[in-house]
């Protein structure tokens, strides 16, 4: 019988029952049966039953055990963030947004087997394999190796004056799915017989644990496709790393709608957006299909600078332009690092003032707590937005954030009908 519980986390466990015979000195058989409980990658519970034999003749061993599961077999559309990612284009510099919208995950029946065969008094080598499949989900298939080194208590003598034996043992498998996996342990016997038990022939493997290390959880990404617009069309995103492509040639990109930062950028001139859609982001941009959100890293740790540049982004045209988790800073001289200019609709109806102001002020209190302070003016219809906001990290991937929006202006102006929002929000990275 095995318990598992970690961090106080649902548990795992399991049990069996077996009966082991020796007919004759140099042969020994076993039959068992069990019932398994255990979690997933994505903390998610299966079960299963399993019976299996066993069989020694000399210093030669044969086993096999067959699965079967029982209970919740399968979870559907489990929804699981950062299953997104950056697809290269025949273009150099350019990119797609590939992402999966179901991910099912389902425990699947099989079987495994395995030949032993003791080298020396100690020392026993298995080779065999195993055998996992359900129509849909990926096979799970590959060999596995286990070896084992075994002290046994000799005379009269306990090992360390107290265990009846001590075993070293490790396993190796292999599988496309989950690739090279490992496990090494130690495990300690203590008999409760007085007399020592015998520790020749395969008399010996009597009090052996069971072997059957191999649990069945398949994953299936069932749809897989790309980021679109609105013309069904593939987003396409620029990484301006200052190598590949600048960030004057990304931001002019009339093609892309997303223009990842790497590292720190220099642009040669005013970076113009013109008249298109665009999101510039220095991290991870963040998108919902559905009922399912994504991230995908676009950026990396990404910054706009200049000493001489005023403004360095400068906005035309009536299409949105996003600015996310990037910094912008100019030199002291200047006066704003971003200035965005809507002209009129020819509709003749009330839009966004002609001209915006964008200022951003960043400051690190303590090497924990970060404070912001952002603002929007539209010197024509005199309104603004004016954003606090501060991030403070209580303990190691616990983060708290709160934001402030104040609008202020006439009625029919563009910042003038919003009032006061705040916001708070509480973030575990796990």
């Amino acid at each position: 019988m095995r318990y598992y519980n970690p961090n106080n986390t649902p548990i795992e466990w399991n049990a069996d029952i077996g009966f082991r015979g020796l007919p004759r000195g140099n042969i020994l058989w076993g039959l068992y049966g069990g019932y398994d409980r255990f979690r997933s990658s994505t903390s998610r519970y299966f079960s299963q039953v399993n019976a299996g034999f066993e069989f020694w003749f000399n210093k030669v061993f044969l086993g096999a055990n067959a699965y079967v599961p029982v209970g919740t077999k399968e979870y559907d559309n489990i929804d699981l963030l950062g299953q997104a990612f950056i697809v290269s284009t025949s273009i150099p510099y350019q990119y797609n947004i590939a992402y999966n919208d179901q991910h099912d995950e389902r425990v699947l029946p099989g079987a495994d087997a395995e030949l032993g065969w003791d080298i020396t008094h100690g020392l026993t080598v298995y080779g065999g394999g195993y055998y996992f499949h359900h129509s849909g989900f990926t096979t799970v298939a590959g060999p596995k190796l286990r070896a084992t080194y075994t002290f046994y208590r000799t005379n009269r003598h306990r090992l360390l004056g107290l265990f009846d034996r001590i075993r070293f043992e490790g396993l190796v498998t292999h599988d496309t799915p989950r690739g090279t996996s490992w496990f090494a342990g130690i495990r300690f016997t203590i008999g409760l017989a007085k007399q020592p038990n015998p520790t020749f022939g395969v008399i010996r493997h009597m009090a052996d644990p069971l072997r059957r290390d191999i649990n069945g959880v398949s994953e299936a990404f069932n749809t897989e496709d790309f980021l679109r617009d609105s013309n069904g069309d593939k987003v396409n995103v620029d990484r301006a790393d200052g190598s590949n492509i600048t960030i004057d040639n990304a931001v002019s990109d009339t093609t892309a709608e997303i223009v990842g930062v790497i590292g720190e950028q220099t642009p040669s001139s005013i970076l113009d957006v013109g008249d298109h859609a665009l999101t510039i982001t220095g991290g991870i941009y963040n998108f919902t299909i559905g009922n399912h959100t994504y991230g995908v890293q676009a950026g990396d740790n990404g910054s706009i600078t200049s000493a001489v540049l005023d403004p360095i982004i400068e906005m035309t045209g009536t299409n949105d332009v996003n600015i996310e988790h990037l910094t912008l800073s100019v030199d002291s001289s200047g006066d704003n690092a971003i200035a965005i200019v809507e002209p009129t609709s020819s509709l003749g109806l009330l839009t966004a003032a002609r001209w915006s102001i964008f200022q951003e002020f960043a400051y690190d209190i303590t090497p924990l707590l970060r404070g912001t302070l952002f603002g929007i003016y539209n010197p024509n219809d005199k309104s603004y937005v004016i954003v606090p906001s501060l991030s403070y990290s209580v303990i190691t991937n616990l983060d708290l954030y709160f934001v402030a929006f104040f609008f202020e202006g006439a009625p029919l102006t563009e910042y003038g009908e919003y009032g006061t929002t705040i916001y708070a929000r509480i973030k575990y990275s796990f």
